[in-house]
């Protein structure tokens, strides 16, 4: 979603956190003797920026939220039974935020003008339990914030004086008040057995080397851990855990880019991680999908006409239309002159109350959700980006009436309320009225595509994320129920209002996990087929670096 607010970023890249935790700064915080020194430091320097920041003629800060991120990454990757890379990397990032004004009125106020960039003179946090080095990053930054923040305001007030006008009569964004919370769920992540992992790796990957139509393949394994701090002037505090295993199963059956396949598991602790064993199965079924022998079937022209999606592409296809371009999250720029940046999606608070999707279509997010079926929801949080527990469940469609929309703290219209979701979806609910299996709807889609006198109807069961030729797509003769394989192709100009058009959906849910946006994971959880018509399908054309076929000698037989 848009964060929305005057932050300097140091880390590689700027990210909305999954999860944030607190500690209170006054009344509740914990012990000095029992808090971490990263925490310590961070309540120091913060006290002592909220107290002691000023610059003359311009106001002092009224809000100020510290976070960083302590994590240890590790990753390893092995080909063919042979370990290719082994890497630990220790990364402490940091976020903050300063507000210079009130909570009706401040710098964030009246334009979208509201990121601060890193100034020359930033200072990295230190890796060690170093207290001063941590305190000297933070006040570096909090200095920088503070300034641009709080010149910013005075022109916020110059602006109004200006204009002459009562601040409720210009579009303006206010900063929500809310409860403090305090979270203490610190973890120690015992160091990793790096040997372990790696033999893990080489096991997995040893599984390709049995199968002669496999030209290539490389399986990886990344491991996250360590704890996310929160804390803000409020007396907002947290601390909790980060844990993000993933495995990435890459392969394909020649040297050309379009035939790489991939898979991709995500698990949130090592105790979920399965065994070598017990990914055979999945395995198999990757194996056989990439070293299918059969010529894929090209689209030769668009197709426009009735598109069955199945399994984790009616995830994919439900994200993209509730989250894309079309969103679900509250937007928070403001329709001023002088606009600073011209946002790529569309909020949809104007439709509040009206008909947007098939009426018999319910959207829910429920972001305390751990589980469902027995898969674990990645998207999961007890309290987000800005220190604020969501509700268990937000209705946010209901029987196709838009009832209200996902939002942070930063607030642009009077009936807006915040309700914990700064960093997004998490865990979304979709569901639909109708009880009909996979095969009664493959039926229907068979039934409508000869309707409208079309030979082939067409099924997606993974959309292709990186138009690298990893998606899951095929076609169905309607005369006589054959499926096949078709080569690269993609939704054209699909819409949220195709979803009103959704005429068939089984009744039984899964769960999917992703990466979404900034690489927060997301959970939907949807049915396992969603069938919706007038859908416009495209030749995704991927050009190759060598379109000429080339030649190889044969690989080497293993001994």
């Amino acid at each position: 979603m848009n964060y929305i607010t005057k932050v300097c970023s140091t880390s590689s890249t700027r990210k909305r956190f999954l999860l944030v935790v607190a500690v209170l700064s006054s009344g509740l915080l914990l012990a000095q003797s029992t808090m971490p020194i990263i925490l310590k430091a961070m309540h120091d320097e913060q006290q002592r920026s909220i107290k002691e920041l000023r610059l003359e003629n311009l106001d002092a800060p009224f809000y100020i939220s510290y976070d960083i991120n302590d994590v240890k990454s590790y990753f390893f990757s092995a080909s063919s039974g042979a370990l290719m890379q082994s890497g630990t990397r220790p990364v402490r990032s940091k976020n903050m935020r300063v507000l210079v004004g009130d909570y009706e009125f401040n710098d964030e106020s009246l334009d979208n003008n509201i990121f601060t960039a890193p100034k020359p003179n930033e200072i990295a946090l230190p890796l060690e339990d170093d207290y001063e080095g941590i305190r000297r990053s933070l006040w570096v930054t909090t200095d920088a914030i503070y300034r641009s923040a709080a010149q910013h305001f005075k022109e916020n007030q110059n602006t109004l004086r200006e204009k002459g006008k009562e601040l409720k009569d210009l579009p303006h964004r206010t900063f929500a008040k809310v409860t403090p919370q305090v979270v203490n769920q610190f973890k120690v992540f015992p160091e990793i057995d790096k040997v372990k992992y790696e033999d893990y790796v080489r096991k997995l990957s040893n599984y390709f080397r049995s199968v002669p139509e496999i030209f290539n393949s490389n399986v990886s394994l990344s491991i996250v851990q360590g704890n996310r701090y929160y804390l803000n002037s409020e007396g907002t505090s947290a601390i909790t855990p980060i844990s993000n295993i993933t495995i990435n199963i890459r392969a394909t059956k020649d040297h050309k880019m379009t035939s790489w396949r991939d898979k991709t598991l995500f698990y949130s602790t090592l105790e979920n991680l399965p065994t070598p064993e017990q990914l055979n199965g999945e395995f198999k079924l990757f194996v056989d999908m990439v070293a299918d022998k059969k010529e894929n079937v090209r689209l030769e022209e668009d197709y426009t006409g009735p598109v069955l999606f199945m399994g984790q592409a009616v995830a994919e296809i439900s994200a993209a239309l509730l989250f894309g371009r079309e969103t679900l999250v509250a937007g928070n720029n403001l329709e001023v002159e002088n606009r600073a940046r011209i946002e790529n999606t569309t909020s949809l608070e104007n439709r509040i109350g009206k008909l947007i999707v098939s009426e018999s279509m319910t959207v829910k997010a429920k972001p305390k959700l751990k589980t469902f079926n027995g898969v674990e929801l990645m998207g999961t949080f007890e309290i987000d980006d800005e220190g604020v527990t969501p509700p268990d469940e937000v209705v946010l469609i209901e029987k196709g009436i838009l009832k209200t929309l996902l939002n942070d703290r930063s607030l642009t219209k009077a009936d807006q309320t915040t309700n914990g979701h700064a960093n997004g979806p998490g865990v979304i609910e979709i569901s639909f009225d109708g009880n009909q299996n996979t095969q009664a709807i493959k039926q229907i889609l068979i039934n409508k595509a000869k309707e409208e006198g079309l030979g082939y109807a067409y099924i997606i069961k993974k959309l292709s994320m990186r138009g690298m030729g990893d998606g899951e797509y095929y076609r169905i003769n309607v005369a006589t129920g054959v499926e096949e394989r078709v080569s690269e192709i993609r939704p054209s100009s699909i819409q949220l209002k195709n979803l009103k058009k959704a005429k068939g959906n089984t009744d039984k849910l899964q769960a999917y996990n992703f990466p979404m946006g900034n690489s927060n994971m997301v959970s939907f959880i949807c049915p396992e087929a969603l069938l919706m018509e007038d859908i416009e399908l495209v030749p995704m054309r991927i050009k190759e670096p060598d379109d000429e076929e080339s030649i190889f000698v044969e690989k080497p037989k293993d001994r």
